[in-house]
């Protein structure tokens, strides 16, 4: 896979994620909003909290994920995996309030979120490696040059006088990622 085509992927996976978000955030107005089958001014304080805690976060992933910005990747990542956390090691207390959630259905609609978030997870770290493929062993000045863990990070050739011009032969080049 070429450089541009991993790139592509990467901001289709990106705007992917960003969409699921978006839909998260629409519940979540919903729910606050009294339109989701109950008055959220009669739901736990709990829920109202995770209800505005996570609009906030869902509408920061919407805005910044797809631009590629560290604050939609933080705030992608702290919504996923706190939720991840209170649907599996709290979700006695998640399905403990008088809340929406509750009936036999509610244990698996917690499952089928814990599942969505891991995949979603799976999805943004992938994307963040094709988006970066310089920093996945690959050597900018060396493209054949692949580092491999437990080999030498450089190549007999990079010690010998093939060195790129403006750099003195038999010194080591550093790897950085292509720009």
């Amino acid at each position: 896979m070429n450089e541009t085509s991993a790139r592509r992927g990467a901001r289709v996976i990106l705007w992917t994620v960003s969409a699921c978000y978006a839909y998260g955030a629409a519940v979540h107005a919903m729910s606050i909003a009294g339109l989701a089958g109950y008055d959220w001014t009669d739901a736990p304080l709990r829920w109202q909290v995770l209800d505005v805690a996570y609009l906030a976060l869902d509408a920061v992933v919407v805005v910044a994920l797809p631009r590629r910005r560290a604050v939609g990747y933080a705030a992608f990542f702290c919504a996923a995996i706190s939720q991840i956390v209170l649907y599996t090691a709290m979700r006695g207390w998640v399905l403990g309030a008088s809340a929406p959630l509750s009936g036999a259905d509610a244990s698996a609609q917690l499952d089928a979120l814990v599942a969505f978030h891991m995949i979603a997870i799976a999805a943004v770290v992938l994307a963040i490696r094709l988006e970066r493929p310089g920093r996945r062993g690959r050597c900018a000045e060396y493209p054949e040059h692949v580092h491999s863990p437990g080999l030498p990070r450089h190549p007999a050739s990079v010690l010998s006088s093939e060195a790129p011009s403006g750099r003195r032969a038999g010194t080591r080049h550093r790897c950085r990622p292509r720009r």
